[in-house]
Order: structure tokens, then sequence, then C-alpha cells
């Protein structure tokens, strides 16, 4: 093992362990860490937002990292066409739920197991109620992503790049896939333990298209959104995708 890549592993443990859990492969291009270390050395956004999720990763317990990593294996080495791996990123979107709970004062966190009716994915404890919680990913429009694959491509061709409108406002798609989304996790969150009295959360994770450029707009309208279609005994908490930055609760 290198020095480099010493340091790498103490740098990101838990990104390590799943990593090494798909090793045989690591070559291939199917495979999500292919470069995953020379990305990391080369492009500092790049590695600022992985040490976000290391840190995130890192709150959760052995026996829960161990839950989430089960669950994430089936989507390292399975890109799609349009949208690579976002089934990775809406599985480990799962630890923003987990820290939610935590550093909401609830102990004990665990990950529901998986049945063939669909449940919600966390279960928290806590002495006044305990909460179960359902994660929500939204990420960019196939539109979008093909924008930014175009880009990058003449970017390293040396091409001319282009330029495009920036649209301002949350546009229907959006509000559509959130209403549906929302829809489902209401029912999995009320379906689960009816009686009893929890604390019952969607928890939503929205990458919008252009979110640097119009971010603070459209949190200030999925707010709106998420208030005036608020299912009743549901709360609603939406956060962005790098790091635990909360939007606001509903």
């Amino acid at each position: 093992m290198t020095r480099g890549n010493k340091e790498f592993r103490r740098r990101y443990p838990r990104l390590s362990e799943l990593m090494d859990l798909v090793k045989d492969s690591i070559n291939e291009s199917s495979n999500y860490f292919s470069n995953f270390e020379s990305i990391v050395s080369e492009n500092p956004n790049a590695a600022a937002k992985y040490d976000v999720l290391e840190k995130e990763l890192s709150e959760l317990t052995v026996q829960a990292w161990d839950q989430l990593k089960t669950k994430c294996l089936s989507y390292i080495c399975r890109p799609s066409a349009t949208r690579w791996w976002q089934q990775l990123f809406d599985c480990l979107n799962e630890a923003k739920g987990y820290v939610y709970l935590k550093v909401s004062g609830y102990t004990d966190i665990q990950f529901i197991p998986e049945t063939r009716v669909k449940r919600p994915d966390l279960i928290g404890h806590r002495p006044d109620r305990d909460a179960v919680l359902e994660v929500k990913s939204i990420g960019e429009s196939c539109e979008s992503l093909l924008r930014k694959a175009e880009l990058g491509r003449r970017l390293t061709a040396g091409e001319p790049l282009f330029s495009s409108e920036v649209p301002f406002g949350v546009n229907d798609r959006l509000k559509a896939k959130f209403l549906d989304d929302l829809k489902t996790a209401a029912n999995q969150l009320t379906a689960y333990r009816p009686s009893e009295n929890l604390r019952r959360v969607a928890f939503f994770v929205i990458k919008y298209d252009y979110d640097l450029s119009i971010g603070d707009a459209n949190d200030q309208e999925m707010q709106s959104i998420a208030r005036d279609n608020k299912p009743g005994g549901v709360d609603i908490v939406i956060a962005r995708p790098y790091g635990l930055q909360l939007i606001g609760d509903a």
C-alpha cells in the first residue's frame, strides 16, 4: 500500500470500506470508484464534497453503517444510461436522515429492514416520542445532466463552450415529482405501526437544476409548496445534497 493510499484511507475510512466491497472490479468503468482516488487528489471541490459525505457516514454506528453498506452495494457498479450512479447517492442520502434524527435528540437509530411492503427507512427513539423517517431524493433533470456532460466534454476537448438560459423558480417537473414522492412517503409513514403515536417525517434531499444560481429562491418556493401540501400527521424536512443543510421544516 502506497503512502498516498494510506492517507486517502485515513481521510475517507468509510468510503474506503465501500470501495473495498467492489475492489475486484475497481478498474471497470461501471464501478463508481474506478477513478475515485485520482478525482479526490486532483479536484479540491470534489474532495470537499466527499469530506462532507465522509463526515455524515462517520456519524452512523457500526451496525447502522453495515446496514447502509449492504443497501448501497447493489448500486456501486450499476450506472444508468442517463442518471449514472444516482441510485447509489439516493441510498447514501439515507445517512442524512440518520444524522437529522441524531441531532434532533433521537437515540438507538436503526434502519428498518426492507420487506415486500414498502416501509420507512429509519426509526429513532426519544423519551417523549419515537420517530420514523422516510428519505426521498430528487435529483437534477436528465436535461440538466446532459448539458453538464456536454459542457465537460467540450472543456476536455478544448471546444467552444455554450450558454443557456437559467430558469427561475421551481418548474412544473420538480413540483410534480415532489408532490408525487410526498404522497408515496406519507403512505409509507402512516401505514407503519399506525396505532402508535410516532412522529412521522418525510425527509427530502433536493438537488436543483442550476442550484448554485437560484438555490435560495427555490428553497423559499419549495418551503411554500411543502406547507401548502403538508399531509396530516406527517412532518416535512427538506435538505440540500451537500451536508445537512436544512432548507426548513413544514
